[in-house]
């Protein structure tokens, strides 16, 4: 897993997003800048204590110790 980070962005005609790591939007005021915990491709993060899954976390209140990477779960084939 890793860090990268996001930012919450005000564009040119005014409204106001989230990019995704690694995107980048041209002319874009930066409102605010927020660690992201990543997992690995074909994985996903659990809380340690909670159990929470999540494909990517902000660390606004938040440590990555608290994280974990897991094999991403696979969908159970349902009775036909």
């Amino acid at each position: 897993m890793r860090i990268a980070m996001s930012y919450f962005v005000e564009l040119e005609n005014g409204k106001t997003a989230w990019l995704a790591v690694g995107k980048s939007a041209e002319n874009a005021k930066i409102l605010e800048e927020r660690p992201m915990l990543i997992p690995d491709f074909g994985k996903v993060l659990r809380h340690k204590e909670t159990g929470e899954i999540s494909y990517g976390h902000w660390l606004k209140d938040d440590s990555a110790d608290n994280w974990e990477e897991i094999d991403e779960p696979q969908e159970e084939q349902g009775a036909e």
